[in-house]
């Protein structure tokens, strides 16, 4: 995908980055800076070795590389291209995108981020652009050149043999046919199809949004760029730097919630998770589920003593305590082990002194003693009245 804007790869065809064997990107205290400029190709090339330039190649490996670098915590790419070739584009996209959530990506347009170039940065955590930077030129290009004029002019005649209806379609020694340019218009529709949902799922809007308020090929430039949704803040590049440093470790949640905006306006839900930040809710349930665990043992650690100094509070026999704490016998439960053995304990005991005690022994009845008659003249003496002196 190339910039469609008049002048605009010229202009930039000196800058780019001609000596990449001394480091892929530049370590700006945690932060990896990487460069992205000038017209951007599959691989490094003759042209680009001179000329400046960038390839999907190095922006690949110098993003493998940062996101393996322990002294890296985020990465920039700093962007200042008018875009580039199709092949090679979507895989470079996609790699960006997948690392979100590994590792905070801001992309920072610096002077210009268009076309391809845009692609690429619309995939990180978050854009930010320079007052005056140019973002956007959402299409795809291709040019056809005729030389058959001039071909006529130095005398050459050019003759295809080809063999397949296609093979020779658009060939450059004669004017575009019809059924040249209905193939090629199809295959450009099928490229910008495929550029505006990318886009559409890296900033997480829908496609109609894209092709209203984005992809019609134009350039934005600082705020207005802001206002069409293509960039999330304006800034300069020590501001990018801070705010790239400051992104959550885990993606920024906010650019889920209210593009731009970074407002809570709306409320964060499961679904919404799952939908747009599944590593962010599995990192969220494994932590819950480990402090879930940990909330769990400490709680069973503290129910276990409870338990155990209950019993032990009981005073119960050692044998009866020692079994119920070994069973895992609730407190409850083992004080009424404790009450019905020592109830049994004691019925036991009453059976084993009346079994122990002696033969009671045996005593007269008061009653059943014969009664022996007294002596006439005492019992006279007993019944006599006493009158007067005694008299025999």
């Amino acid at each position: 995908m190339r910039d469609d804007t008049a002048g605009s790869q010229a202009q930039f065809i000196g800058s780019g980055q001609t000596n990449m064997s001394k480091s892929l990107y530049a370590n700006m205290g945690g932060t990896a800076v990487i460069p992205v400029s000038g017209p951007l190709t599959k691989a490094s090339n003759f042209l680009s070795f001179f000329f400046g330039g960038t390839s999907y190649a190095y922006i690949q490996a110098a993003l493998a590389t940062a996101l393996e670098d322990d002294e890296v915590s985020n990465i920039m790419l700093r962007m200042d291209s008018p875009g580039g070739v199709v092949n090679g584009l979507e895989d470079t996209a996609d790699m960006v995108y997948e690392a979100r959530g590994k590792k905070p990506i801001l992309a920072y347009a610096d002077g210009m981020m268009a076309s391809a170039a845009y692609e690429i940065g619309s995939a990180a955590d978050e854009i930010v652009a320079g007052s005056t930077a140019m973002v956007g030129s959402i299409g795809v290009l291709m040019v056809h050149e005729d030389w058959s004029k001039f071909n006529e002019t130095v005398g050459v005649n050019v003759t295809y043999l080809t063999a397949g209806k296609y093979k020779a379609l658009g060939n450059p020694d004669g004017p575009l046919s019809d059924l040249a340019r209905e193939t090629f218009q199809s295959e450009l529709d099928d490229l910008y199809t495929l550029f505006v949902e990318t886009v559409a799922r890296n900033r997480e809007v829908e496609t109609s949004k894209v092709l209203t308020d984005m992809a019609d090929g134009r350039i934005f430039i600082g705020q207005k760029a802001m206002d069409a949704g293509l960039v999330d803040r304006i800034g300069n590049f020590t501001q990018a730097i801070e705010r790239a440093r400051a992104l959550p470790a885990t993606g920024n949640i906010f650019k889920i919630i209210n593009k731009g905006a970074l407002k809570m306006e709306q409320t964060i839900t499961l679904q919404l998770l799952e939908d747009h930040a599944p590593d962010l809710l599995t990192q969220i349930r494994e932590t819950a589920a480990t402090a879930a665990a940990k909330t769990a043992y400490d709680d069973g650690i503290l129910a276990e003593r409870v338990r155990v100094t209950e019993i032990l509070n009981a005073e119960a026999d050692a044998g009866q305590t020692r079994k119920a704490i070994e069973d895992g016998v609730a407190a409850e439960a083992a004080y009424k082990q404790f009450y019905q053995a020592e109830k049994e304990k004691r019925a036991k005991g009453l059976e084993d002194l009346k079994a122990q005690a002696p033969e009671p022994l045996e005593v007269e009845d008061p009653e059943e003693v014969p009664k022996v008659p007294k002596d006439p003249a005492v019992a006279r003496r007993e019944w006599r009245p006493t009158i007067g002196p005694a008299a025999a």
